[in-house]
């Protein structure tokens, strides 16, 4: 009980001892209504600050996204335009070959076995697969692909 007392009046220890001096000491002070107006507008210039960081990071974000897609438009478009352009070329290629009467006429007997009066045709597996029918039926086959993707896209 000594050690008690001695403490009680001990200036030091007296925020550790409980009871009514305590609480009455760990009480606020009252405010004045001009430091309550300060404390009201830091709060609100603080949400303020962070409502537009919150804003200003969500339009950088969406910024982001949408120039990405453009950018991945971009190169499509890119990568359609240079398959067309070397389709155009191959077309143009053979629109030139087809005004030789020499090579149309190698191509119809090869390609619809279309014979002279009194020629009999013969068809073996390597005229199939002779460099020219190959490229042939590379380019008729593209080019009735491309035409059937066309329509299909045109159907939609």
């Amino acid at each position: 009980m000594k050690k008690e007392a001695r403490q009680s009046h001990n200036p030091k220890l007296h925020h550790y001892l409980p009871g009514e001096a305590n609480h009455k000491k760990r009480q606020k002070a009252p405010t004045s209504a001009r430091q309550t107006l300060h404390d009201m507008v830091l709060i609100l210039l603080s949400g303020a600050f962070i409502f537009s960081a919150v804003a200003f990071l969500g339009m950088s974000v969406y910024t982001h996204f949408e120039t990405e897609a453009v950018v991945n438009e971009k190169t499509l478009a890119a990568s359609e335009l240079e398959n067309e352009q070397h389709l155009l070329k191959n077309l143009q290629q053979q629109t030139e070959r087809l005004k030789d009467n020499d090579y149309v006429l190698k191509l119809a007997r090869s390609r619809y076995y279309l014979s002279k009066e009194g020629e009999i045709i013969f068809s073996v597996p390597e005229d199939n697969d002779s460099k020219q029918a190959k490229a042939l039926n590379k380019a008729y086959k593209t080019a009735s692909e491309e035409s059937q993707n066309k329509t299909n896209q045109e159907d939609q």
